[in-house]
């Protein structure tokens, strides 16, 4: 084998080193950035007789949106309804504990 094609067999290696590194590293990370978070989805709260849902960490502020559109004289009965305590994440949804 010539100098050349030595070299040329050095760097494809080290090309394909470098982007299975890359690679790893964005796998991992993008597992880690995957949070689920409890939400309120009606205007009164589960205590209140609401109802709430385990969504994606990147959903919330449509949900806290949502509610902001509510009026604040809005009549809720004395119902307790909470049953999440937290959420996980499980083979790609986010299900209450």
């Amino acid at each position: 084998m010539n100098k050349k094609g030595l070299l040329g067999t050095i760097i494809t290696i080290l090309v394909l080193i470098v982007i299975g590194f890359f690679w790893f590293v964005r796998e991992m990370n993008s597992e880690e950035e995957i949070t689920c978070v409890k939400v309120q989805t009606t205007c009164c709260g589960c205590n209140m007789g609401g109802s709430e849902k385990c969504v994606l960490g990147d959903e919330v502020e449509k949900y806290e949106k949502n509610l902001s559109e509510c009026s604040p004289t809005i009549i809720c009965g004395a119902v307790f309804n909470c049953e999440i305590e937290s959420c996980e994440y499980i083979k790609g949804e986010c299900i209450p504990k």
